[in-house]
Parts: structure tokens; C-alpha cells; sequence
């Protein structure tokens, strides 16, 4: 059976996906962050994500925010026919004009290799969030991201440059309230959750739920 590939944002786990249904046809897998080695490319990342599986053309890969650069790579170099983008961007440029100066100033690099708990809570507020439940989820998961691993993420993101994929059809769900995205556009292939922020994937899960069954159903 196909799968479904997701692949959560920075500084979240696969818990991003918990009211994510199941869809006919297909298994969702969950991958999780893995630790990045010193200088390691963002492409040379992606393949090691995915060195345990064997991607074929009918398998469909999803990217929460930073997730979707992962699912971007892993197209390049695998068979992959669909790529869905969810509150996610195809490089920096689709980011938020503050979100962009801040990562070229490169602060990044003052931020410690060890956990800061006030500096999880300021980062839980960029995301906007509007449930307690929400909230409290999104800061359990900051807590157990590594430092290491932010640092990394967020080069990555400073270096992003997008080039038209060959062959890959890609589709674009996004909230038109989303604090860290811009509202951008594909030629085709968009779907926008009116009023959503950059965590509709978990406080508006059911419009999220039909757009993918629709991004499913499609040749």
C-alpha cells in the first residue's frame, strides 16, 4: 500500500499530526527529527531521514513548515510524483519579510547548545497559537527538540534557494493568518483555510483533512 509520508516543522515531533485521519488507499508513516553531523547539507539530511525506506512513485509526501524543504530534497532524488506543502514555504524568500531579516542577521548562531525554558516560550508565541491545549502541546514539543538541531534547521532555511522540481506536481495549503509564512501562490494547486496560523494543522485539522483527501483524489 502507498504511504504517506509526513514530515513535522522545526522544533515540533510527529505529535503535530495526531487529529491527521487516515486516508483510503494509503498508511500515513510519522518520520521523526534525526541529530544533524557538523556542516551536513540539507540534501545529505534528507537522505538520511529516509535511508530506512523505499520510496515509489505513488507515495505522497507532506512537509509541516521546515518539514516541507526535507519533503523538497527527498523529491530530487526519488520518485516522487506529490509534494504537499503545509503552512510550509519552497524557500526563505516565502517567508514573512521580519521572519527573513531576522535569519539574516544569523542570530541563530548566539543561541546555546542547551535547552533554554524561557526562550521555548517566547518561540511558542511567534506561532500564535489560540488554545491552552494547543499551547501547552506545541511547548512539550520545543522542550524535547535539540538546540543543535535548531541552530542547524535554521541555516538551512537562511540557504534555501528553490528551483522548479521535473516531473513533481506540488500543492500549496496554507492559513491567510499564518505569522511566519507569507501568502504566497502557486501557478495551480493552492488550498487556503481562511483566518488559519501556522498551526492550522492541529487547531483547524478538519479543513486541513478535506484539502488533503482532495490533494489525494487528484491525477
Amino acid at each position: 500500500m502507498p504511504a504517506i509520508y509526513f514530515i513535522s516543522g522545526l522544533g515540533a515531533d510527529s505529535r503535530a499530526f495526531t487529529l491527521i485521519r487516515e486516508f483510503e488507499g494509503y498508511r500515513n508513516v510519522f518520520l521523526e527529527w534525526i541529530a544533524p553531523q557538523k556542516n551536513e547539507p540539507l540534501a545529505a539530511y534528507a537522505n538520511r531521514m529516509f535511508a530506512d525506506y523505499e520510496l515509489t512513485e505513488q507515495d505522497v509526501l507532506v512537509g509541516l513548515s521546515f518539514g516541507g524543504l526535507v519533503a523538497l530534497e527527498i523529491s530530487k532524488t526519488n520518485p516522487i510524483k506529490k509534494v504537499i506543502l503545509l503552512s510550509s514555504f519552497r524557500d526563505k524568500k516565502d517567508l514573512k519579510g521580519s521572519m527573513q531579516f531576522l535569519l539574516n542577521l544569523r542570530l541563530y548562531n548566539l543561541l546555546p547548545n542547551f535547552k533554554m525554558r524561557w526562550f521555548d516560550k517566547i518561540a511558542v508565541g511567534f506561532f500564535g497559537v489560540k488554545t491552552r491545549e494547543a499551547r501547552d502541546g506545541l511547548l512539550d514539543m520545543f522542550q524535547h527538540t535539540d538546540p543543535k538541531l535548531v541552530k542547524w534547521s535554521l541555516r538551512q532555511i537562511r540557504l534555501s534557494h528553490y528551483s522548479d522540481l521535473c516531473g513533481v506536481k506540488l500543492f500549496n495549503i496554507l492559513g491567510t493568518k499564518d505569522q511566519l509564512v507569507a501568502y504566497w501562490k502557486l501557478p495551480d494547486h493552492n488550498f487556503f483555510i481562511e483566518g488559519a496560523g501556522h498551526l492550522m494543522v492541529y487547531e483547524q485539522a478538519d479543513e486541513v483533512n478535506q484539502h488533503l483527501a482532495k490533494i489525494l483524489q487528484h491525477p
